[in-house]
C-alpha cells in the first residue's frame, strides 16, 4: 500500500512539473519571434487586444497578404485588424472568429476565402498549433483530418513538442 501511494504521489509530482514546463514553453513560444506572423495573431486574440470598433479580416494567406490595415484606415477611415493566416482552412478560421466573439462585441467581420480554405485534409504549418493545444479538444478536433496530433498530445504535457 505504501509503495502504491508513493508511486501515485511521484506520478502526480512528475505530471505537475511537466505541466508547468509545458505552460512555460507554450507561453514563451507564443511571445517569441519564431513564428512571427502566425503566433502574433493568436496573441492578439488571447490577450484580448481587439478594439470594439475594428473591422476584422479573417482568411488564408490571401487575407494576410492582400489586406493592409494601414491602407484601410487611410482610405475609408476605419480601424481594422488582419487575422489572416497562411494555409488556413474554414474550420480554423471559424475557431478564430469564435474566440474573438467570446472576448468582444465585434461589429464587422470580413472573410477572405480561396479554394484552399475549403480543403479538409491540410493545415499549413500545423505544428504552429502546438502552443495552443494543451487541454484544447476543440482545436484538436479541427485538425483531426490532418492527423498530425493525437489525443495524447492534447492531454499529456510536453509530448506534442517532440514530434518531427
Amino acid at each position: 500500500m505504501k509503495f502504491l501511494r508513493r508511486t501515485l504521489l511521484g506520478g502526480i509530482i512528475i505530471y505537475v512539473f511537466a505541466l508547468m514546463i509545458d505552460i512555460f514553453i507554450s507561453k514563451s513560444l507564443l511571445r517569441s519571434s519564431l513564428f512571427t506572423d502566425e503566433l502574433k495573431v493568436w496573441n492578439v486574440i488571447l490577450d484580448d487586444k481587439i478594439k470594439n470598433d475594428e473591422v476584422l479580416f479573417f482568411g488564408s494567406s490571401r487575407s494576410l497578404v492582400h489586406i493592409n490595415p494601414k491602407i484601410v484606415k487611410k482610405e475609408i477611415n476605419v480601424d481594422s485588424y488582419n487575422f489572416g493566416y497562411n494555409g488556413q482552412r474554414l474550420p480554423l478560421i471559424k475557431y478564430r472568429i469564435d474566440n474573438c466573439l467570446k472576448k468582444d462585441s465585434i461589429k464587422n467581420i470580413v472573410l477572405i476565402l480561396d479554394d484552399f480554405s475549403f480543403q479538409d485534409d491540410y493545415i499549413f504549418k500545423v505544428d504552429h498549433l502546438s502552443p495552443l493545444l494543451l487541454y484544447n479538444k476543440e482545436l484538436y478536433d479541427i485538425q483531426g483530418n490532418v492527423g498530425y496530433y493525437s489525443l495524447i498530445d492534447v492531454y499529456v504535457p510536453l509530448i506534442r513538442y517532440f514530434k518531427e
